[in-house]
């Protein structure tokens, strides 16, 4: 296994149910069009959705823009995730949430943050593939950013 959990977080886990692997491809496209409206959102609030002719604005379009394909979801996630949902938009209607893996409560903002900037940077650095290759690696579906914080991704019933 990729990664091992400590003996009492074992015994914390063990009514948990975790959601199927269908479950969390759901909640992702459905993150993934929330995230798209938010930056298609900020863009038109920033008047910078269509680049107009000029070199200038064209520039000044594609900073904006690629700052908002790195800000938005890593903000998005960081504060539904340590919202009282503990869930995002996609989670919450696939009726699973973000917990702490030792204490199973709602996971702090710096916590789901450090989780977002670890989840979106791998997504970019190389692809979806690998967070769903990594799904199942470890113990309880963890993946790479849910082990690398201490999180852990239940049911929300559980």
């Amino acid at each position: 296994m990729l990664f091992q959990m400590s003996d009492s977080e074992k015994q914390n886990n063990d009514e948990i149910t975790y959601p199927p692997f269908n479950g969390r491809i759901a909640a992702n496209f459905v993150d993934g069009v929330a995230i798209f409206l938010l930056m298609l959102l900020f863009a038109v609030i920033t008047d910078e959705a269509v680049p107009l002719i000029t070199t200038s604005r064209f520039l000044k379009s594609d900073l904006v823009l690629g700052i908002l394909a790195v800000t938005t979801p890593i903000l998005y996630f960081a504060i539904t995730e340590s919202s009282k949902l503990q869930a995002t938009l996609g989670k919450y209607f696939t009726g699973i949430k973000v917990v702490d893996n030792k204490s199973l409560q709602r996971i702090t903002f710096t916590k789901a943050l450090f989780r977002a900037v670890i989840k979106i940077t791998s997504v970019y650095a190389f692809g979806a593939g690998i967070i769903f290759f990594l799904l199942f690696s470890g113990e309880k579906n963890r993946t790479i950013h849910d082990a690398m914080t201490g999180t852990l991704v239940i049911d929300a019933n559980s």
